[in-house]
């Protein structure tokens, strides 16, 4: 039970940590690049299938940064050929070095089938490709300097990518998906203050750590015991 409880507070500080790191940098991006802020309208479909909106490097999420190096990649992991994959997310990487998608597939390429940690990063990837690949990239960042460290107490990182399409229904399933799997120490997400309010009941049940790095609505405020924010709400925005 102590070891069951110091891994959860093991994740709830790394996700901290995370959030942070992906906050700030998605802060800096849009307070220097106004146009990173323009959201185009949600025209998925809540039909579609979930394990689709989820990769641990097994498919590309990220339409608009494939390569051929970075398919191959793909293909290598889920061929179990985890040598080969880092071979082929770092060529990848040389030729897209602010890919975060491919950094993340790379940090877990390396790992391959040993014991790990997980988590979930949780992004808006078809509706804000730009801010989702900024807080992937604190993400991939956060990742790679505690693996390179030597991972937690010796045990290494792995970040599991998952789309909810800033729609409320896929992000409920998504949550419930997150949930059933064991191995998810906690999430990281979500980007919409709408989005993360619709997950807060999946993730109390299922006792699951969520960070929001920039959800700033007052309504989550409160909202769970498992459902926290590393930024102000808009109240406290707006007296500063």
């Amino acid at each position: 039970m102590y070891q069951n409880n110091e891994t959860k507070l093991l994740g709830l500080s790394l996700m901290i940590s995370l959030a942070l790191v992906s906050g700030c940098l998605w802060w800096f991006k849009v307070t220097t690049s106004p146009l990173s802020m323009l959201v185009s309208n949600n025209t998925s479909s809540d039909k579609t299938s979930i394990p689709n909106y989820l990769s641990e490097g097994d498919h590309i999420l990220f339409s608009d940064s494939t390569t051929l190096e970075k398919q191959l990649g793909v293909e290598a992991v889920t061929a179990g050929n985890y040598d080969q994959a880092v071979v082929k997310f770092t060529e990848s990487l040389d030729l897209h070095r602010d890919d975060p998608e491919a950094l993340i597939y790379l940090n877990n390429a390396r790992i391959g089938d040993k014991p790990s940690y997980t988590i979930a990063a949780v992004v808006s990837i078809s509706d804000n490709v730009n801010t989702a690949k900024d807080i992937l990239r604190g993400v991939a960042q956060a990742q790679q300097e505690i693996n390179q460290a030597g991972g937690i107490k010796g045990i290494p990182l792995k970040v599991l990518i998952a789309n909810d399409d800033n729609n409320p229904e896929v992000a409920k399933k998504l949550a419930l998906k997150l949930v059933s799997k064991p191995e998810i120490l906690a999430v990281v997400g979500n980007f919409n203050s709408k989005v993360t309010q619709a997950t807060a009941d999946s993730y109390e049940s299922g006792k699951l750590v969520t960070i929001s790095p920039i959800s700033t609505s007052v309504n989550l405020s409160g909202i769970s015991d498992f459902v926290f924010r590393s930024v102000p709400n808009d109240l406290l925005a707006a007296r500063a």
